[in-house]
């Protein structure tokens, strides 16, 4: 009994410790909240789960253009998606013929 107590305890510390991955668009969104609520960084950062120095670094990045100009350079293209759902078909009708 103590010893799956132990596994879910070692399990939630797990998560506890792992990184969030915070996407442009993210970011982005986060400066753009601050900016319509005039809200000040610590008050946006309670808001959104983040520290108050990234929404000012995150709005600099938004007024010097890097922020959205890195936005926009990992957006997925239609022709991307389409070459992915091409192959996603090949290899899915591949399959087919083995079963």
């Amino acid at each position: 009994m103590q010893d799956k107590a132990h596994n879910v305890l070692a399990s939630a510390k797990k998560e506890q410790l792992q990184r969030r991955t915070i996407t442009f668009e993210y970011e982005a969104e986060v400066v753009r909240h601050k900016i319509a609520e005039n809200l000040k960084y610590i008050d946006c950062a309670e808001k959104f789960g983040v520290l108050p120095e990234l929404v000012k670094d995150w709005e600099k990045q938004y007024e010097a253009g890097q922020l959205i100009a890195a936005a926009a350079r990992n957006t997925v293209r239609p022709k991307q998606v389409r070459s992915a759902v091409r192959a996603q078909s090949y290899r899915a009708s591949r399959w087919k013929w083995l079963f």
